[in-house]
């Protein structure tokens, strides 16, 4: 199992034959002894985001800006697709979402008009005319092609883009799988963040929006799916949630899930090094979930990390076969490395031994006194057999008769005892 650390200090010196690791900062220090000791045991690295070590060997740090400026900052970029990205993109502008830019795409002018980021681009003009899709995706395909030059040029220079849209409707189902499939052609990391519509958005919106996951699915790096109808169970007791409310939720735990990414690979001095983490987990990461969990007081980091692997949009799934999971260990001034120590346990015990593990910590004044977990878990195959369980029963009629032509005479009765099952349950 491969462990990178990532944390706000800068690491002054290592020596990994004692399980030392020193950490220093402006604000205070702190030794870490045999706290991390079970995590380097034969096969496990321990690889600093501030440099590359052998044993004994000093870890340089930056002094000067000239040093600082040595290194690029990862241009990173959100794009909202539709209806739902666009509300999303607004959101995260609201709550300054830092390190990334902005851009609006969509077939609606009018919803476009209302869009607050920075670069918008209508989809489609001839198409469209401005009017939407009208939740056809067919048309929201049709629309991303018309404008995909014009979207891929301002996209073209990043190194990392999300997209993140409402699968269901006609403008994020259709348009968000042409616009990723173009911009990981460009050798760009691209990471979907998408939702699927709630029970009471229809049947019919729910499977157009499985459809669209599975066109998105094939054409980005990691697709990250937040089924909305989850978010109800994150509502405490007996208190009732507005339609208004529901969609800020929403909109919260896509904010929360790219910001558990962008803050491990924004900070200064330390970027280029992270992003490589980050690149390593999320490319080629297939389909992956989010889970986070927030404690206070004694065990507040066992049960946070707890919470977070049974956290609802999780899905109920266990973790066990995940390729990856990406951590950030958000705290404040009294967030001991102890604690960062026993979060990443409970997570390792709960996966393979050899899924990487990336963690890394986020100092923030707003978290004294309480510990957050978030993890975004990668690879997850499992999930995918899933989805291919859930296709129609007409589909796998069809399915059954092709293997049938290939078969050999012996097993026939055995294919058509399967079909007639698959017949009766279906009608």
């Amino acid at each position: 199992m491969m462990l990178v650390l990532r944390s706000s200090h800068t690491l002054s010196q290592a020596n990994l034959g004692h399980r030392v690791i020193s950490a220093s900062a402006t604000s205070r220090q702190a030794t870490l002894a045999p706290t991390f000791s079970r995590h380097f045991s034969s096969g496990t690295t321990l690889r600093s985001n501030a440099a590359r070590t052998s044993q004994n060997q000093q870890v340089p740090y930056l002094t000067t800006d000239d040093e600082v400026e040595q290194f690029s900052t990862p241009r990173i970029t959100v794009v909202g697709v539709g209806g739902a990205g666009g509300n999303a993109v607004n959101h995260m502008m609201e709550r300054n979402l830092n390190g990334v830019s902005f851009l609006s795409a969509n077939t609606d002018a009018q919803s476009l008009a209302r869009s607050k980021a920075p670069v918008r681009i209508q989809l489609g003009k001839g198409a469209t005319g401005g009017l939407g899709a009208g939740s056809k995706p067919v048309v929201g395909r049709a629309a991303a092609e018309e404008s995909l030059e014009e979207v891929i040029r301002q996209l073209e220079k990043c190194h990392m883009v999300f997209l993140t849209a409402g699968m269901g409707g006609g403008t994020g189902t259709g348009a968000a799988p042409v616009i990723a499939e173009a911009v990981r052609e460009k050798g760009i990391l691209t990471v979907g963040i998408v939702t699927t519509p709630f029970a009471f958005e229809g049947k019919m919106r729910g499977r157009v929006a499985e459809e669209g996951i599975a066109d998105l699915e094939r054409a980005v790096d990691t697709l990250i799916v937040i089924p909305n109808q989850k978010l109800l169970l994150l509502t405490p007791g007996e208190q009732k949630t507005t339609w208004q409310g529901s969609f800020k939720m929403v909109d919260n735990v896509l904010h929360d899930g790219i910001k558990s990414v962008t803050d491990l690979v924004v900070i200064p001095g330390q970027i280029n090094l992270d992003f490589a983490d980050v690149t390593t987990i999320m490319r080629g990461g297939g389909r992956a979930l989010i889970g986070t969990g927030e404690a206070e007081g004694r065990g507040r980091a066992k049960i946070a990390a707890s919470m977070a692997l049974h956290n609802p949009l999780l899905d109920d799934m266990s973790i066990k076969g995940a390729k990856g999971v990406l951590i950030n260990v958000y705290g404040g001034s009294d967030l001991g490395l102890n604690e960062v120590d026993e979060i990443v346990s409970v997570v390792q015990e709960s996966v393979d031994q050899d899924a990487n593990i990336i963690f890394g910590t986020t100092n923030d004044d707003a978290y004294d006194g309480k510990v957050k977990v978030s993890l975004i878990v990668t690879g997850m195959d499992k999930k995918r057999r899933n989805y291919e369980a859930s296709i129609p029963p007409r589909k796998k009629e069809a399915e059954v008769t092709v293997e049938a032509s290939e078969t050999t005479a012996g097993a026939l009765d055995d294919l058509k005892k399967a079909f007639h099952k698959i017949k009766k349950n279906w009608w």
